[in-house]
This record gives C-alpha cells, sequence and structure tokens, in this order.
C-alpha cells in the first residue's frame, strides 16, 4: 500500500470517526432518530414491574421483554401497552411515553397485580349462618354447632367455640355490629341479668366490642354496658355508633359524644340539617355522617360530600373513604378533599370493597365478582374475578389481594385469585 492510500484510509477513519462519535454520544445520551418526523428525538423510557413476574410485555403489538423491565430508548408518542402470562388475565392500557422522562405501568404501585384466568377454589365449608364484623377484618360463621372465626387480612380460620355456650344473641340471627371477635365471644357466654336480657329483646341496635356495648331501644333509649352494669346515656336517639374513643350519637339535630369512663356528654355539633334516617361513622379521627342519603364528613363544620349515598366503607391500608350508591362507586380522599369515580353502571352494584394491596376496587354485579383498577389513566381495567356464584354473593377479599371468601346461606368458600 502506497503512501497516498494510506493517507486516504487514515482521513476516512477520521471522518467516521467525526460522524459515528456524535452518534454514540446523543444514542448513549438518549437521543435516537425519529424516521417518522426525520429529526434526531430525545427519547423516553417505561418501566414495567407486576406479580407474578416473567409476563410478557407487548408495546404496539410487538413483544419487547418480560417483567420486570426497563424499557429505555422509546420515542416519545402513546404506546398500546400489553402484559400477558399464561393463565393469567391480559392487562392492557394506552400510555404516553414523554421526552426525557420515565413512565411507571405500575403508578404509584409496586406493581401490577395479574389475576388468574380462572379462581382455584382451595377450602369449602358448609355452613347456615354468617356475620361480618364492623370493620370487615373478621367474619364469624357456623359449622357443625362450632363458631369458626376467618381473619380476613390474611384468610386464616380458627375455632371460637361451640354455640351452645352462648347465652344472647347469637351471631348471625341478630341485629348485633361487632369488632373483636374473641372478646364478643366471650362476652356472649356470660350469665347475664335479667334486666340487661330485658333490654337486649327491645334493641333495636346493639354494637359490642366485647368489653363495651350499646343498646339502642326501640322506643330510641341509648345505654351503655360494660359486661358488669349499664347505664342509660340520653332519650330520644335517632342512631349511634361504638369508637375507639367512646359512643358518639345522633340525638334530634344534635351530635354528641360520651369518652368511655367519663359521666358527661359533649354536644360536637348542633347545626345539622333536618332527617329521617342517618348513620356515623367515625374512623380515622374523621367523623363521616349520611343524612338521608347525603353524605357529610365533619371538619371544623359540617361539609357536604356526595348525595345520593347507600353505603360507605373505610379502607384503613387506603386512607380513603369508598362510597356510593347502587349504581356508583366513588372514593373519598380526606386528605386532599377530593372525589374520584371509579365505575358508573347501569347493573346494580353490590358489597364494594377496596384493596390497596392490588390497587383495584372489588364489587359483584348479579352472580358475578369483578375488579376495577384505581389507574384511571386512559382506562380502567375491569376483570371479572368469579362468576355463578349466585344472586348477589357476600364476599371478602384478603388484605393481600390473594384469597376471596364467599358466603352465601349455605357454605363459605375460599378461593385463590392471583
Amino acid at each position: 500500500m502506497n503512501l497516498k492510500a494510506r493517507f486516504s484510509l487514515i482521513g476516512l477513519g477520521m471522518i467516521l470517526f467525526l460522524i459515528t462519535t456524535p452518534l454514540l454520544v446523543l444514542y448513549a445520551r438518549g437521543f435516537k432518530f425519529d424516521y417518522k418526523t426525520g429529526t434526531i428525538t430525545k427519547t423516553g423510557a417505561m418501566v414495567v414491574k407486576t406479580d407474578p413476574d416473567k409476563a410478557e410485555i407487548y408495546l404496539d403489538g410487538a413483544l419487547v421483554g418480560q417483567s420486570p423491565s426497563n424499557i429505555r430508548f422509546l420515542l416519545p408518542k402513546d404506546y398500546e401497552v400489553e402484559i400477558k402470562k399464561d393463565g393469567y388475565q391480559t392487562w392492557s392500557k394506552r400510555l404516553n411515553v414523554a421526552s426525557q422522562f420515565v413512565t411507571w405501568v405500575n403508578s404509584f404501585r409496586e406493581y401490577i397485580a395479574l389475576f388468574l384466568s380462572e379462581p382455584k377454589l382451595t377450602e369449602n365449608f358448609i355452613t347456615n349462618a354468617y356475620s361480618v364484623s364492623k370493620n370487615g377484618n373478621e367474619i364469624v360463621f357456623l359449622q357443625n354447632d362450632q363458631y369458626k372465626l376467618l381473619n380476613t387480612k390474611n384468610g386464616e380460620v380458627s375455632n371460637l367455640g361451640s354455640n351452645e355456650n352462648v347465652s344472647f344473641p347469637e351471631i348471625g340471627t341478630a341485629n348485633l355490629q361487632w369488632t373483636n371477635a374473641d372478646k364478643v365471644f366471650e362476652s356472649l357466654q356470660v350469665n347475664h341479668s335479667a334486666a340487661v336480657l330485658s333490654l337486649i329483646k327491645q334493641a333495636r341496635y346493639l354494637e359490642s366490642n366485647g368489653e363495651q356495648m350499646i343498646i339502642l331501644t326501640s322506643t330510641n333509649e341509648l345505654y351503655q354496658y360494660n359486661l358488669s352494669t349499664f347505664s342509660l346515656i340520653d332519650n330520644h336517639v335517632i342512631t349511634a355508633s361504638l369508637a375507639f374513643d367512646g359512643i358518639w350519637y345522633l340525638q334530634n339535630q344534635i351530635l354528641k359524644h360520651k369518652e368511655f369512663g367519663s359521666s358527661s356528654i359533649r354536644i360536637v355539633a348542633s347545626d345539622l340539617p333536618p332527617f329521617t334516617t342517618a348513620t356515623i361513622d367515625r374512623v380515622n379521627n374523621k367523623i363521616f355522617i349520611v343524612l338521608d342519603q347525603t353524605l357529610y364528613v365533619l371538619n371544623d363544620k359540617l361539609e357536604t360530600i356526595y348525595t345520593p349515598v347507600t353505603y360507605t366503607n373505610w379502607d384503613e391500608a387506603a386512607g380513603r373513604l369508598v362510597f356510593g350508591n347502587v349504581n356508583e362507586i366513588q372514593i373519598y380522599n380526606p386528605t386532599e378533599k377530593n372525589i374520584d369515580l371509579i365505575l358508573r353502571a347501569l347493573e346494580p352494584i353490590g358489597n364494594v370493597q377496596l384493596n390497596n394491596e392490588t390497587g383495584y376496587v372489588f364489587y359483584s354485579q348479579k352472580d358475578n365478582i369483578f375488579a376495577i383498577e384505581l389507574d384511571g389513566r386512559n382506562r380502567r381495567n375491569i376483570f371479572q374475578i368469579a362468576d355463578n356464584l349466585g344472586t348477589n354473593p357476600y364476599f371478602k377479599v384478603a388484605e393481600n389481594g390473594k384469597i376471596i371468601s364467599v358466603f352465601d346461606s349455605e357454605s363459605a368458600k375460599f378461593y385463590t385469585i392471583r
């Protein structure tokens, strides 16, 4: 090779170096050539995490990897994202990837929960009665004259004891709201006085945490009973609630509060609007009141949230209030004081409950159970969790979102759903 040829090769190498080096630097810094626009564009990225993992990730129909995955150098635009795994229902959503930003497919969550295509029946108990605790954390059901306790947080079942020892009133047959099943069961085995039993028979509402009981009679008298003594609290009471910090009740248009161990009664609010029906929920240092299907929250003053409301359900893990009516599911954030409409449907909705672990709200329609996701970007995925369960089945989802228990008049069935 002569000298001229050598200089030509060196020159060509330098030209290639000068051309490719900036391109490599630009690529390393996240730039990419967009053939549609004919320009060099700063790219974005997408992070995908699922439970279970090793799910296939598709962008605009093309397989790009398995979860968990950090997909880099994506041109900024909208992508049709699909996540598929054998034996599981497909998750999909149209998401935007912006220049120099990371799009998290599992927005504000550790992972995207994937649900089984078919639930797996794991246990089947024969039962003819069941009762759900006020906060939904426990379910007591009767099997062969034995009371069983289901911890809905972890799905574990334990024995409480025989119903032969229960003096009053039997769980599942009385108008009794309760929390703390073990202590309540112990209290039901106590030999109560004739005066207390007489009050129980007159009760239109009972509530107990195993240490304290409130009794609201058919003549609107409110009694407090601590399993040794009972006392009259007030007359002309419309509704009452037993909370962690005492007894809350409505008398005419006045909200009152009586602390445990105190004889004094405090007026909390006296400017309530006229009403004929009412419920009180004292949760997380908040007071929620439903008056004639209008939901209020008591802050410095009584504030209207929404109407019509036929159910409320406080979720402790999420710090949110789920509420709605037969056609709506909504969530109220007391910190930000905003409402998120989750679902509006023509078919009647029942048994609504938020599962914070998965990021889904579960509900029943006819004989089916569905889950709709909280993430409202583009569209909310709705999955059918179980079907053909009988008319309006009662169910409860475990806190981890993996087990669902379904109750009817004959059985208690436990399913694995993810």
